[in-house]
């Protein structure tokens, strides 16, 4: 039976893989977080640090995670589009197997992961956000093991601590977030003073177990000697980050999940207070997997703050999907409690039989797509890192256009700058980078902000700057006072495609 299950497990990992992959490759050359996060493997595979030599904001492992990928298969951009397959199916897989651990039937519990892929196919991508929510599913697969909340087991806590300790370092803010929650939340399970003790326990363990990754990264600022950097870009640095999309925009797109899972979260919370007043049901076990359940909801949806997009909003709102889904099903085990083996075998056989077919039915549509996408690839001309990555006819055109505009100056001794987000997809066809510049967006540019860019404009030499023609529209985290300056103390010597060009 335990190798049943593991080939089971095996074959759906696989067929969520075979699933994906169809989506992620057709996607074209487009999301700038993509062509950004590649860029942050790039600098760290050509030597460079983080802070340093490169602007980031977050904590910079997930850029080792890119740089490591690349080093191994090759410095391309579609290597990463091969890690986002496997970060995404994983996503889904530890979807299911947490449904499964609560008990809800496998064939729903597959149905539901694939249809969390069908509503959110279009922002899945491998990214920073996704691997955090990515180790919440994993810690909360944990959790939901054990049918008594405060039952201390060092080994376990220790694992937990460190794998929310790691969150940290893949993005501060929700990291920290994470590890709060999963070192003290199991305080309001205590009953006694023998759960105090417990708990006092389990809250050490994983506080070591969520200072090592810590001291790891300390040991790995200090030795190479980037405290003051990191400092500036990713702590002090985030108060410059003004721009913000409110809630209220994506309410605008009438996305009916934007309106429902607010009101689902709301819902589970009072729901989750009430088990702990009623003394009847707080002691039941669907209660205490509900309060926990709870607690990760709140906690995946701090990422909606400050950007609420459609991406930050998918990685939100998946928890609270998965508690919807177990709070119906467990409404629905006391509504109809059947007790009929033979009905319940049915049902069993039932959805079994529609996971798989839909299962299988999505699985060769998205084959089919797969194999039809590379087939295509094969007359289609590719950017250098880019190979293999559908370009717009336009795109590539204008990003050869602007490369040989660049390559002629440097022949002159001149640099060209490019104040636009567009900077790194520009630039990295012909291997250059410029910190600051090629991630060109409010809050990436340290303490000193805007002011501080103005200040290093100031007393470059023999530099040309690209600004996009205002009939454009410009990156919603566009760095207005810095183009307004350059537009002001600049002058306009020509232009090229949708840019101008400014000199001193």
């Amino acid at each position: 039976m335990k190798y049943r299950t593991i080939l089971i497990n095996i074959l759906i990992i696989l067929g969520l893989m075979l699933i994906v992959s169809a989506n992620v490759f057709i996607q074209q050359l487009s999301n700038l977080d993509e062509i950004w996060i590649y860029n942050f493997g790039r600098c760290i595979l050509n030597g460079l640090l983080p802070y340093k030599d490169f602007s980031i904001i977050i904590t910079p492992l997930f850029a080792y995670i890119s740089a490591a990928f690349l080093r191994i298969f090759g410095n391309e951009m579609i290597v990463l589009r091969f890690a986002e397959i496997f970060q995404t199916a994983f996503i889904l897989f530890m979807i299911y197997k947490i449904l499964e651990r609560i008990k809800v039937n496998q064939g729903i519990s597959l149905l539901f992961a694939i249809g969390v892929y069908y509503i959110y196919s279009n922002v899945f991508c491998f990214d920073y956000n996704w691997a955090v929510l990515l180790f919440s599913l994993i810690i909360l697969y944990m959790e939901l093991k054990e049918e008594t909340a405060l039952r201390q087991n060092f080994k376990k806590d220790l694992f937990i601590g460190i794998l929310a300790g790691i969150t940290i370092l893949l993005k501060q803010t929700s990291g920290i977030v994470l590890s709060a929650m999963i070192i003290f939340y199991k305080i309001i399970e205590i009953r006694s003073v023998k759960d105090f003790k417990q708990f006092f326990n389990i809250m050490l363990s994983r506080l070591l177990g969520v200072l090592l990754p810590i001291l790891a990264f300390a040991i790995y600022l200090t030795e190479c000697g980037i405290w003051t950097e990191f400092i500036d870009y990713a702590i002090l640095g985030i108060k410059t980050f003004s721009n913000t999309v409110p809630y209220s925009k994506l309410l605008q797109t009438n996305d009916i999940l934007a309106y429902a899972v607010p009101i689902f979260l709301l819902v589970i919370v009072i729901v989750s207070i009430l088990t702990l007043i009623i003394k009847k049901s707080r002691d039941e076990e669907w209660s205490q997997k509900l309060r926990t359940l709870a607690f990760f909801d709140l906690t995946t949806a701090v990422v909606i703050y400050p950007i609420s997009d459609r991406m930050h909003f998918a990685v939100a709102s998946i928890c609270t999907l998965l508690t919807v889904l177990y709070l119906v099903h467990v409404w629905l085990s006391y509504e109809f409690n059947i007790k009929s083996e033979k009905i319940k075998c049915g049902l069993k056989i039932f959805f079994n039989l529609c996971a798989a077919i839909g299962f299988v039915i999505y699985l060769i549509m998205s084959i089919k797509a797969t194999v039809q996408y590379w087939k295509s690839t094969e007359n289609q001309k590719y950017l250098n890192h880019f190979q293999y990555i559908e370009t717009p006819q336009n795109l590539y055109d204008a990003i050869n256009d602007i490369d040989s505009f660049i390559k002629s100056k440097e022949q002159e001794g001149k640099q060209v700058i490019i104040l636009d987000s567009m900077a790194a997809a520009i630039n990295i066809p012909i291997d250059l980078y410029y910190k600051n510049y090629d991630m060109f967006n409010l809050g990436n540019f340290g303490e000193k902000g805007e002011d501080g860019i103005i200040e290093d404009l100031k007393y470059i030499k023999n530099t040309l700057m690209l600004l996009k023609k205002d009939i454009y529209k410009n990156n919603w985290q566009n760095p207005s006072k810095i183009i307004n300056f350059v537009r002001t103390e600049y002058t306009n010597v020509g232009e090229i495609l949708a840019f101008e060009i400014y000199s001193k």
